[in-house]
């Protein structure tokens, strides 16, 4: 058999639950979110939720504002000590700290994708 499937992908996808993210993605994700053009267009969430794997609500809870509509009220809210730390360090620090060239480069092409449908 000559075809081989990728085994990290399978074990990462076997340990990693739905919808949670590690502290460095969080920070990338709310990144992402507080990104703006010099015109004040912003990266979509659907974008961010895209990329990083888990639903808008997650985001919300978890990264960005800490609550979010039907998202169960049972979870740690993660998301201020998200902001707190961006905060301290600044955009620019945190950008140049969490930030990967990857995930710079998804968020870039799921742009494209995302421009694309909204043409047709």
């Amino acid at each position: 058999m000559s075809i081989q499937l990728d085994q990290k992908l399978i074990d990462r996808a076997k340990t990693r639950e739905h919808g949670k993210l590690s502290q460095a993605e969080r920070v990338a994700a709310n990144l992402f979110w507080r990104y703006r053009t010099k015109e004040g267009a912003a990266v979509p969430i659907s974008v961010i939720a895209k990329v990083f794997g888990v639903s808008k609500n997650t985001l919300y809870y978890r990264c960005l504002k800490g609550y979010a509509k039907s998202y169960p009220k049972t979870h740690v809210n993660t998301a201020v000590e998200t902001n707190e730390m961006i905060d301290k360090l600044g955009f620019q620090q945190a950008w140049n700290t969490y930030v990967t060239e990857d995930q710079a480069k998804a968020i870039d092409a799921a742009m494209r994708a995302y421009v694309r449908a909204k043409r047709r």
